[in-house]
């Protein structure tokens, strides 16, 4: 098992990858720790990875990457040509939303739907409602062109441009 004490170490959350992988770990490791749930529609979902890291482009731009591999192995446990098939990636989708949901207790969870805003995460969290609309960030569009115009020749570049991804999204969300 990963240390997560010091995988954490200097944080207090984390949101998708990485780590919703390894969600049931981390719950119970993390007894007290609340748990939100950002899903969607199903087809919209499968709709938005088909025109993002699933269009031919992302995808031609990622098999040059040499974590493609590690990607795989790490994230996958199916055949990754499972990934086009429509049928087989919503009922994947659907099942992971009823396993969290099943699995955590209800005062942990909450179960929050694209387009909620802010209000239902600042209560679970016990914390204000910010003036700020809530941010509309991450979409197809966002993924698509980071792929595009990302070097995926080497890790460092690849981690390069994540953290410039981040810094994009942060300045998106929330201004200078």
């Amino acid at each position: 098992m990963p240390d997560w004490d010091a995988v954490f170490d200097g944080f207090l959350s984390t949101v998708d990858f990485p780590t919703n992988k390894y969600w049931r770990d981390l719950a119970a490791y993390f007894p007290d720790a609340k748990v939100i749930l950002s899903t969607r529609d199903a087809e919209s979902w499968f709709d938005s990875l088909q025109r993002s890291v699933m269009s031919p482009e992302a995808r031609e731009k990622s098999e040059q990457s040499p974590m493609i591999p590690i990607l795989t192995k790490m994230l996958l446990d199916y055949p990754p040509e499972r990934l086009e098939d429509r049928e087989f990636m919503l009922e994947h989708f659907r099942t992971w939303n009823a396993e969290v949901i099943s699995a955590i207790p209800p005062e942990r969870l909450l179960v929050w739907q694209l387009g909620d805003g802010w209000e239902p995460i600042c209560t679970f969290l016990n914390v204000p409602v910010p003036a700020e609309p809530y941010p509309r960030i991450n979409s197809s569009d966002d993924i698509l062109a980071a792929i595009l115009d990302g070097d995926n020749s080497s890790a460092e570049q690849i981690a390069a441009g994540a953290r410039s991804y981040i810094d994009n999204m942060r300045e998106k969300a929330f201004g200078g």
